[in-house]
């Protein structure tokens, strides 16, 4: 949880992650470790069930459209 942060800011910081996680580990491609991440923003009425579906949802989006990236649903 992010709070006072936008999707884009959040995505903004796991891809600054997700690249300085690619560039330290040890391992060679292809058998490098992946780094997905779901993203979401809170919606009026959203509830912790909601949001932890629309995460999952955003998860199974990243990994489905490739790996290695982080995908936003709102």
């Amino acid at each position: 949880m992010m709070p006072g942060t936008s999707a884009s800011g959040t995505k903004k910081m796991f891809e600054r992650l997700r690249g300085e996680f690619f560039n330290s580990c040890p391992l060679p491609e292809p058998d490098y470790i992946t780094f997905s991440a779901g993203i979401v923003e809170y919606v009026g009425g959203d509830t912790e069930l909601s949001l932890l579906k629309k995460t999952d949802d955003a998860l199974y989006k990243a990994k489905e459209n490739g790996r290695d990236r982080c995908e936003v649903l709102i």
